[in-house]
Parts: structure tokens; sequence; C-alpha cells
């Protein structure tokens, strides 16, 4: 495919992004709802039920606020729940995906006088109420409070279309498209892919499938609920509030302990998380951001392993056999979809270079290679000199590795054990001022 051919495509494809983000430029009319908005629907047996009237909304992005006030502090936290059009559901802060509508992290704590948090429309238009819902006991109101008409006062409720999120976030989204489909038409017509050598396209095609395989549960709309999958999410959402207020580093997550803040990331690191963090902030749900986050450790795990098994057994198939049975393996599927250990599964995926550099640290022996790595021979002669025999009819590349002296791999390991001590006296530190 030729230059001029090149630049017609992406025009048209310029084009169409254009065409298919133009329901977003224009703008909605910002919503306002006053206290009597949300109205008691049912209450008995403890079952408090408040619905409010029915919200309709064009397709895009909004930000919705609740103002909000529990007027007792014995109640726990209320759940919140949809309606609509004759279907109902959970708004599950950790999924968020209800048929044509997804809400991000939505429930209302004791303690809490307002929560913000996104509703996404993905039909042209839908209507549906917004419904809380909690248990309580008699005991739990208190002497002032003795109805539950005084539990929860919702004192307003704001609806605020977000033009520029729903504008690149779908922008992203389509031009993505375009973009498989465009490697799709490279795979089959350029040239430049059609000279690549059959190993080459094994080992792309290799990492594809083992890619898709390892992310097969998340090509759904709901998300799958691991055991820590909130606290993620929380996570997440906090630093992506904290890049938003231009606090960058993220330090003090304040989303947490009722908008007091924690400082989370002081014993587990939150580095890779800005990745997803960064995607919700240009307009993308949080369940989105996360799926992303996964599908690339899927991606890193499968390629890191490659690497390190080609490099110990110099041997492609080998490679790809060790790097399937590591990627696939089920104690890896329990942290990402069961347990949703996103440290431990991060961690999985730069394992294999700790192993290899342990390899490569004790292992190493004098040896040279050709161009195809296989080994030639050499001649030590009094022990300093490595000498290299290479046959008189042999024109390609030679590579000579040597191992390092014992000196160099004790002061090696004298300095992996003074930044493991730095690190350990920073956190004593910071313990002894935490607690004195």
């Amino acid at each position: 495919m030729n230059r001029k051919k090149i630049l017609v495509l992406v025009f048209i494809e310029l084009i169409l992004l254009f065409l298919l983000i133009i329901p977003y430029i224009s703008s909605r009319n910002d919503l306002d709802y006053s206290g009597d908005f949300f109205k008691i629907e049912e209450d008995k047996d403890g079952e408090l039920v408040i619905s409010s009237d029915v919200i309709s909304l064009k397709k895009g992005i909004y930000q919705m606020a609740f103002d909000y006030t529990y007027n007792t502090e014995n109640i726990p936290d209320l759940e919140v729940t949809y309606k609509e059009k004759e279907r109902e559901g959970i708004i599950n802060p950790n999924s968020g995906y209800v048929h044509g509508l997804v809400i991000d992290n939505f429930k209302l704590r004791n303690k809490s006088q307002k929560v913000l948090t996104r509703v996404y429309v993905n039909e042209d238009s839908c209507d549906f109420q917004i419904v809380i819902k909690g248990k309580y006991e008699e005991n739990m109101l208190s002497e002032n409070h003795t109805s539950s008409d005084n539990i929860i006062t919702v004192s307003r409720t704001q609806l605020q279309y977000l033009k520029v999120h729903s504008l690149v976030m779908h922008f992203l989204k389509y031009a993505f498209i375009l973009f498989i489909i465009d490697v799709i038409v490279v795979i089959f017509c350029s040239p430049k892919w059609k000279s690549k050598s059959k190993e080459a396209k094994k080992l792309y095609f290799f990492v594809t499938v083992m890619t898709i395989i390892s992310s097969i549960p998340l090509f759904v709309d709901s998300l799958p609920i691991g055991h820590d999958l909130g606290f993620h999410l929380l996570r997440i959402k906090s630093i992506a509030d904290g890049i938003s207020a231009r606090n960058l580093p993220v330090k003090i997550q304040w989303s947490w302990m009722n908008s007091a803040g924690y400082a989370t990331g002081v014993c587990y690191g939150d580095i890779f998380l800005y990745i997803p963090a960064f995607i919700y902030l240009v307009g993308f749900p949080l369940r989105t951001a996360y799926k992303v986050y996964v599908i690339l450790i899927n991606l890193v795990t499968v390629l890191v392993s490659f690497y390190c098994s080609r490099k110990v057994s110099n041997d492609d198939r080998i490679a790809m056999f060790t790097s399937c049975i590591y990627s696939l393996s089920i104690y890896r599927f329990v942290d990402l979809y069961t347990r949703a250990a996103v440290g431990e599964y991060t961690a999985i995926a730069f394992l294999p270079l700790i192993l290899l550099g342990l390899y490569s640290w004790i292992g190493k022996k004098k040896h040279a290679v050709d161009y195809d790595g296989n080994k030639m021979d050499y001649d030590t002669g009094d022990g300093h000199l490595l000498r290299i025999i290479i046959p008189a009819e042999y024109t390609g590349e030679v590579k000579v590795y040597f191992s390092e002296p014992f000196c160099w791999r004790f002061a090696e390991g004298v300095s992996l054990i003074t930044v493991i001590g730095a690190v350990f006296i920073l956190f004593k530190r910071y313990y002894r001022k935490s607690n004195g």
C-alpha cells in the first residue's frame, strides 16, 4: 500500500470519526432536582424504599451529584438500585452495568453528605428511576427520629452533561475500532507483512491468541466481581480524583474514610494504577478502565514470560510452551477473576524477569555463539584470554559472553542489600511518625 492510499484511508477515517461523534457535540440541559424529587414508596418490616421521579437522558456522559443527610448515625449504608423500562437491577459499584445505563461507584454512605458519580447513557434516550433501598431496625432510630421518614434526607440531585468527556471517550473508542481494522488490512495487504519470516508471524499470532484467551471473561458487558474488586476500583477512582485536583503524585487518596483520606500507596504501590486512572479521567467508565488494565497485564505477562524463556532456552517452541503454561495457569486466573488481587497478578507479570536475572547472575559462563544462536568452540589459553575458534567458511556475526569476576557479583549483592535496607528504614521511620 503506497503513501497516497494511506493518506486517503486516513482522511476517510477522520471524516467517519467526525460523523460518529456529532451526536455528542450538541449541549444538554443540566438537570437540578429539589428534595421532594425522592419519595418514600414502601416502608414495612424494616425495609425502606425511596424512589425518584422518572429521569430522561439522551446519549452521553453525565455527572450526578447527590446532596443528602443521614439523620441518625446507626443506620448502615443504603444500597442504590434502578428501574428502567420495566427492568430492574442493582447498580453495583463493582460492575455498574444496567442495560442502556452505566453508573460508576454509586453508594450512599453514612456520615457523608455528598456523592459524585458518572452516568453513562448508551442508548439514544433512556428513562429510569433511582431507588434507594435499605434495612433498619427500630432500635437503630434515635429518640428524636422515631420514624423512617427521617432516616435520610436527599436535599438536591444534579445531573450535568460532560461534553468534553463524551467527545474524547467516543472518539478514542471509535478510533481504536478503526485501528484494529487497519491492522487487519495491513496483515492481508502490506508487502512488509508478507515479507516477514514464518517465525515472526507465528510469534505475533501466538501473543495475540494468548492475550485474547486470557482476557475472555472481560469481553462481556458486566465486570467479573472479585473479592477485592471494590477496593481496587476505589483506589483507581481516588487516584483519578487526585490527578484532577492537580495533586500529582497522589500521596493521600481523599476518597477514603468518608473523605478524610488514607495513604493507601504507602504499603500498596499505586504506580501501575495510574494507567486505568488516566483512562477513567478521559471519560471511560471505571469498569472499562479496569478491563483495559487487566488486558494490558495479560499482554505483558505473555510477552515477558516468552522473552525470559527464550533467553534461557534459546528455542522459540520451548519459549511459547512455557509462556502458554505460565500465562494460562489456574493460580493466575484465580488472582485475576476470583480474588481480583491487582498487586499479585501485576507482580506475576514481571516475576520471570527476576528469575531471568538470577539465572544470568548465577549461571553465566564464558561462551560464544554465532548468529543463529549455536555455540562455538573456544580456548581459554592461560585462563585470562578467550580465543574463539571460527570455522574458515563462517562469515556471520559472533557474540561473546564473559562471566563477571566474583568481586562484581559481591558488589551487586551488597547493592541489593543496601537498597532493601534503605526501604526498610524509610518504612520504619514512617511507622514511628504515625504512632508518635
